[in-house]
């Protein structure tokens, strides 16, 4: 497919998906990249500078829906056709968030909360304008404080899932997921199993619990 088609498909999907989803912000950003996307291919003159920012942008978002995904590979496949240094296909693609098989189990919970709040970084630093990024960075860090405060109250640790949700419903990232996830694990492991939403509440009843530190 051609790139012009392939953008041109893209805004649609997303512009249709972005009407429906009104309180996903990340239909409309898809849409408004998909739209940058066909501006740049319709520019004689697009910039490096411009060129970066916007594989930056497709990086750091490539696994927040289906949709996105598709974007990367178009996107990725374009850029790298003008000239402009990217990662390898491998490296630019590799999985987003923790791991998803059992090595999971086999991290503590300060290294969750430490890997995921590296990947929270490194996506604001390509995507400082969305929320999703700095909001992760925020609960994380806040998280490694609970952590390592080793004695926490029902109120924080309560707080501190609420958050998570909250970001998680609202910005549809893995790497949201997967801080729900082992904060839930990390919350049953001090005894406040009760406080977790239902749904992580049985992903998480019969895990094995990480070592907090």
């Amino acid at each position: 497919m051609e790139s012009r088609d392939h953008a041109e498909r893209l805004v649609k999907y997303f512009g249709r998906i972005a009407i429906e989803n009104k309180d996903h912000k990340v239909w409309q950003k898809g849409l408004n990249t998909a739209q940058e996307w066909l501006r740049l291919i319709d520019s004689e003159n697009a910039s490096p500078a411009e060129l970066s920012v916007f594989i930056g942008i497709i990086h750091a978002n490539r696994y927040r829906t289906s949709g996105w995904h598709d974007l990367a590979l178009g996107a990725y496949q374009w850029v790298s056709s003008k000239g402009l240094s990217v990662l390898p296909p491998k490296e630019f693609f590799a999985p987003d968030g923790l791991p998803s098989d059992s090595r999971l189990f086999k991290l503590t919970s300060l290294e969750h909360a430490q890997i995921l709040n590296k990947i929270f970084q490194q996506n604001f630093y390509e995507d400082p304008s969305d929320a999703a990024w700095s909001n992760g960075i925020q609960v994380t860090q806040e998280w490694i404080k609970l952590i390592q405060k080793r004695e926490n109250n029902e109120s924080e640790v309560s707080a501190l899932i609420e958050n998570a949700i909250t970001n998680q419903r609202t910005h549809l990232a893995k790497a949201w997921f997967d801080t729900v996830l082992t904060i839930s694990l990390w919350s049953k492991t001090i005894g406040y199993l009760d406080l977790i939403p239902d749904d992580f509440r049985d992903l998480v009843s019969n895990s094995d619990s990480p070592k907090i530190m």
